[in-house]
C-alpha cells in the first residue's frame, strides 16, 4: 500500500479499506478507529499514544488490542514501524519513500524527504551478507527547538522534576515561532 502525506485522510482510510478486503482482513470498528489515528497524525505514535488517543473514542479498548492491530497492519504492509527508540515502536501509515528525523531529547521523529537516497546503492559488502529489501535511516540528534530551549534547563544537581512535559509544550511553542520566523 504505498501513501503518501499529500493524500487526504479520507483516500488513505478507502484504500486502507480496500486494501484490508483484499487482505481478506475484517473491518472492525477498532480497526478502522486504530487506521484513522494513524493517518490523521505526523507525529508518528507509539501504540501507546494511539490507545491513548483512541481510548478517548472508544472506552473499552485495551492497549493489547491496539498493539496487535498495529502488528497486523505492518504484517499486512499497511503500516511501518519507525526504529526510532530502543522503548518502544513508532509507526507511520505513510508508506512512501522516506527517512526520519528523530529528536533524543523531546523523542519527536518527522518525515525527511531525501531525494536521491532511493538511489544510492549499499556498499558491495552486503551483496556478501544477503539480500537487501529495503533501506531505511534514522537520523538521530536533537531538533532546533530543543537546541533552542537549552537556556529553560534546570540545574542537573537540581534534579527538576516535570522538565519532560514542560519541554513538550515548550517546543510546539518554540516550533510555532521557528516558523514565524521569531526565532532563529
Amino acid at each position: 500500500m504505498q501513501t503518501n502525506q499529500t493524500e487526504s485522510p479520507q483516500d488513505r482510510l478507502r484504500t486502507f479499506e480496500t486494501r484490508c478486503r483484499r487482505e481478506g482482513l475484517k473491518l472492525t470498528h477498532q480497526r478502522l478507529e486504530i487506521f484513522r489515528e494513524l493517518v490523521s497524525t505526523y507525529d508518528h505514535p507509539s501504540a501507546n499514544a494511539i490507545y491513548q488517543r483512541v481510548q478517548t473514542r472508544i472506552p473499552t479498548i485495551s492497549l493489547d488490542t491496539v498493539y496487535r492491530t498495529l502488528l497486523t497492519f505492518e504484517d499486512c504492509g499497511l503500516v511501518a514501524r519507525v526504529p526510532a527508540f530502543d522503548d518502544q515502536g513508532r509507526f507511520d501509515a505513510d508508506l512512501s519513500p522516506h527517512q526520519h528525523l528523530a529528536c533524543t531529547e523531546c523523542k519527536c521523529v518527522e518525515d525527511l524527504h531525501w531525494e536521491g537516497f532511493e538511489d544510492i546503492n549499499p556498499p558491495l559488502k552486503t551483496k556478501e551478507w544477503g539480500d537487501i529489501k529495503s533501506k531505511h535511516v534514522v537520523l538521530k540528534g536533537i531538533c532546533k527547538a530543543c537546541l533552542n530551549l537549552k537556556t529553560f534547563k534546570c540545574d542537573p544537581q537540581g534534579g527538576c522534576q516535570g522538565f519532560r512535559l514542560m519541554n513538550i509544550s515548550i517546543r510546539n511553542t518554540m516550533i510555532s515561532r521557528i516558523k514565524r520566523g521569531d526565532v532563529s
